[in-house]
């Protein structure tokens, strides 16, 4: 939070490493498909239908494929924050651990 004399207090976004704007299709466990917004080496930002809650934990998975073959990104993580927009909801993920594996789509 930034302090600013006479003022309300406001949250700063501190990135830590850079994201990557992306739109790729998200499993989430047990709770539906989502298309990735942006990604980063400690987060993911995507959007869904369903309601989310700060600070649930969440297992995700991105299949993709590359020239060397087919790759699947499975990922846990925390929500850090929710947000509606247009019919949507936006969920901000912190990752907390990741594997990424061949062949497994």
């Amino acid at each position: 939070m930034v302090d600013t004399p006479g003022k309300r207090r406001r949250h700063r976004h501190v990135r830590r490493e850079k994201r990557i704007p992306v739109t790729m299709p998200v499993r989430l466990a047990n709770t539906g498909e989502g298309l990735t917004r942006d990604i980063s080496a400690s987060g993911i930002y995507l959007e869904m239908e369903s309601e989310h809650v700060p600070g649930h934990n969440v297992d995700m998975t991105i299949d993709f494929t590359t020239p060397a073959g087919k790759l699947q990104f499975n990922c846990q993580g925390v929500i850090v924050r929710v947000e509606q927009s247009d019919g949507r909801v936006g969920i901000a993920v912190k990752i907390s651990a990741s594997q990424l594996r061949y062949g497994e789509n």
